[in-house]
């Protein structure tokens, strides 16, 4: 498995560096921390723990099962990230795991953002289908929460020729996230995880 050479959402104009393992590695603007690894020719992410067996990247988003990292340093350092999760950024330092992480022994002074919200309709995945329905609820005057787990709203439409309406479908994307972000009765949450609780304290992600 390697990266593509050309296409997708990178931008190959602007360079990051990276640690891994503590050597210094060269991705693009818009890599995840897999895909920047997999470009530069590393395909054993981690070890089973049981038996030492070797771990890669099996997928491309937060479905993954192998590909876990150790990401930061210090007191902001969190064990098991999945690796196809985590957006490259200049300076990102990570090493692989042959065990089940390292919690940091310093006390953690990030500030982690919280708000209470509520809504008419609650999408998840800005893919086609959840921008489409997005769209149709907003329009109709409901108060919408539209929720997606990666940074940028589209999903499988990045990577799809086709065009909608005549038009390709980055246009698509971009027309309706403006039209969705005009409204004052809509938010848009990137970089999020849906969780719902259930009867008999079940639980969905």
């Amino acid at each position: 498995m390697r990266r593509l050479a050309e296409g997708g959402i990178l931008n190959r104009g602007r360079p990051l560096r990276f640690r891994w393992d503590g050597a210094t590695l060269t991705g693009f603007l818009g890599d995840t921390l897999a895909s920047a690894l997999l470009a530069n020719g590393i395909d054993i992410i981690g070890q089973s723990v049981a038996l030492g067996r070797p771990r890669g990247v099996m997928s491309a988003g937060m479905e993954e099962a192998h590909a876990f990292a150790q990401i930061g340093e210090g007191d902001a350092s969190e064990p098991l990230i999945r690796a196809t999760g985590v957006e490259l950024y200049d300076g990102l330092v990570a090493r692989s795991l042959s065990t089940k992480g390292v919690l940091p022994s310093q006390l953690d002074h990030a500030r982690f953002e919280k708000r209470h919200a509520h809504c008419d309709v609650l999408v998840v995945g800005a893919g086609p289908a959840g921008l489409a329905a997005a769209f149709q609820a907003a329009t109709g005057g409901a108060r919408v929460i539209l929720v997606e787990q990666r940074p940028s709203l589209g999903g499988s439409l990045t990577a799809d020729p086709e065009p909608i309406d005549g038009a390709p479908p980055s246009e698509w994307i971009a027309r309706v996230a403006a039209t969705l972000r005009a409204q004052p009765a809509v938010q848009i949450l990137l970089r999020t995880t849906a969780v719902m609780a259930l009867d008999q304290n079940g639980m969905m992600l």
